[in-house]
């Protein structure tokens, strides 16, 4: 039996994708109320939605002008970032030629127009159920098991997804690369209990301070973590660099080893500022801020300019 706690439906978003206005506009009104529901004129749109903000759950129109569903249903299991994203096929075509082809191209289910609501609602939370509870696998898979926050498994995949989204986007992405401060002497003195409960609440108080819905915190190795931030310019890394520092000194965890008192954290940052940057190389420059700032006196950050 699964027992990991799924998001409830409400929390869920459907996008539904047909060239018709009111046939958009039906399925919104059958829709609302149980999910979240987000509209696409055309497949384009749609996939741009899909990459930018994914959806749980796609209601797909066959014929449509910019880009047939098939074609748009294809290209979206072909992508890494959203091939997992069920697909329902709204369609007038009733042939078995036209039916396999909804299969052919990736789709999960197939309702008829026009839609009946109540076996709408039911083939909708089926997908979903199965969507939330693969998600909920995959995050299980993904998260270390001392802090629960990502691992560096998911932060490598992760960070790498973010960059290609930032180049495709042409939009900022920061890097935070963050080292507990004396942490071996910490727990050389205290205990390797106390340093994994230092550990953990580090890790809990860094997720806490990130509060758009694509920041992650993992840990990247030891006391050290990581914060991918996308769509983060300059201005907004050195504010939430600010607020992180501040919020570790306020946890006032004794560090009787540590010129400080309490526990403190160096930060390096680093951020996009091309569209040719590879993973290695911002990670090379975050590690460089980082031990400049550790060079600098910790208990600060330092950004690449």
């Amino acid at each position: 039996m699964f027992h990991h706690p799924l998001r409830p439906f409400s929390q869920t978003t459907v996008l539904i994708v047909d060239d018709e206005e009111f046939n958009r506009t039906l399925l919104r009104l059958t829709l609302e109320g149980h999910f979240r529901v987000v509209e696409a004129s055309g497949g384009k749109t749609a996939l741009d939605i899909c990459l930018t903000n994914p959806p749980d759950l796609v209601l797909m129109d066959v014929m449509m002008e910019d880009m047939s569903g098939y074609d748009a249903c294809q290209k979206l299991k072909q992508h890494p970032d959203t091939h997992h994203i069920p697909v329902i096929f709204v369609t007038a075509i009733s042939s078995p030629e036209e039916e396999n082809k909804c299969w052919q191209s990736g789709g999960m289910d197939i309702l008829a127009k026009p839609i009946n609501a109540p076996t709408l609602i039911h083939k909708a939370k089926a997908l979903l159920t199965l969507k939330l509870q693969g998600d909920a696998l995959r995050e299980m898979a993904y998260l270390d098991g001392l802090t629960s926050v990502y691992n560096r498994r998911y932060f490598d995949d992760y960070l790498s997804r973010q960059l290609s989204q930032s180049r495709r986007n042409q939009t900022p992405l920061s890097l935070m690369l963050i080292d507990v401060d004396w942490f071996k002497k910490f727990n050389d003195h205290y205990g390797h209990l106390a340093g994994d409960d230092c550990l953990r609440t580090i890790a809990q108080t860094l997720k806490g301070s990130l509060m758009r819905p694509l920041d992650i915190v993992a840990r990247y190795g030891g006391e050290e973590f990581a914060c991918v931030l996308p769509d983060t310019d300059p201005k907004g890394a050195t504010h939430l660099a600010g607020n992180i520092l501040a919020e570790i000194r306020n946890l006032s965890l004794p560090h009787g080893l540590s010129s400080f008192g309490h526990i403190t954290i160096s930060i390096g940052v680093a951020i996009t500022d091309s569209t040719t940057l590879q993973v290695d190389e911002l990670l090379a420059i975050a590690d460089q801020k980082l031990y400049q700032a550790k060079e600098g006196g910790r208990n600060c950050f330092r950004m690449a300019a």
